[in-house]
């Protein structure tokens, strides 16, 4: 045995039971992060990784191995609010068993780019709208909108598109009321407002139209509408516009 031998650390012998030992009873953070990484044997790994205080682990691929093992989901929540990056925390995000570690994946993401790769897989529905509820990008947001059938997601996507010609689309086509409803309330365009509110038949989305006009002159048409729910509306919004500020 040479000298080199002698002063390796037991942690490092070569004989896989001492080093088994040896790690078993190791307290060093940064010597149990360097056998975790670097150990030949799965087991030993494994052992130095159970070892780690998670509340001060930043190392990037162990972070990541915990996150995504079979440990305890509270194990994988706290690797989870250390991790920065985005493509495991998509991945998290997406495919976690545990609705919090999904939950905390996507809170921790900024990156455009990987919330609509959320919102765009087969990830449980609540993620989804999630991460489109965050998404900024309309011509993305368009595309999700037009590329699913589900409500939900419709009505998450409208929400955040400002794009009055689109908009008009959505609330004149033959989608669900409350995704009509939503692209009714970000129009701008008075004028389009004015021609949903005259031919839509929908009590909900004609109520929207009406309350987004901001001409008195033009809501004072709407006044004896048949429908009393936009009756009550149009006088409401009159009586906004033409409220004195209060000094």
């Amino acid at each position: 045995m040479g000298i080199k031998d002698w002063l390796k650390p037991a942690w490092k012998d070569k004989d896989r039971d001492k080093r088994l030992v040896a790690v078993k009873e190791l307290s060093s953070q940064k010597h149990l992060i360097w056998v975790a990484l670097n150990d030949a044997d799965e087991g030993i790994r494994e052992v130095a990784l159970d070892g780690l205080d998670l509340s001060t682990l930043w190392e990037p691929k162990l972070l990541e191995r915990i996150a995504t093992s079979d440990r305890p989901w509270e194990i994988r929540l706290t690797a989870v609010d250390r991790i920065e990056d985005d493509a495991t925390l998509c991945r998290l995000a997406c495919t976690d068993e545990h609705a919090v570690v999904r939950w905390a994946a996507l809170r921790r993401m900024e990156s455009e780019e990987f919330l609509q790769k959320v919102a765009t897989t087969d990830a449980p529905e609540d993620i989804r709208i999630a991460a489109i509820a965050q998404l900024e990008d309309e011509d993305a947001l368009k595309k999700i909108f037009l590329g699913t059938t589900c409500e939900w997601i419709q009505l998450a996507a409208v929400k955040n598109i400002r794009d009055d010609d689109f908009l008009k689309t959505v609330a004149t086509s033959k989608a669900g009321r409350w995704v009509r409803q939503a692209a009714v309330q970000n129009l701008q365009n008075g004028e389009i407002l004015k021609d949903i509110a005259t031919s839509e038949q929908d009590m909900f989305v004609k109520k929207a139209a009406v309350e987004g006009i901001a001409d008195a002159t033009v809501l004072a048409e709407f006044e004896n509408d048949k429908n009393g729910l936009v009756r009550d509306a149009v006088r409401q919004t009159i009586a906004n516009l033409t409220e004195t500020p209060s000094q």
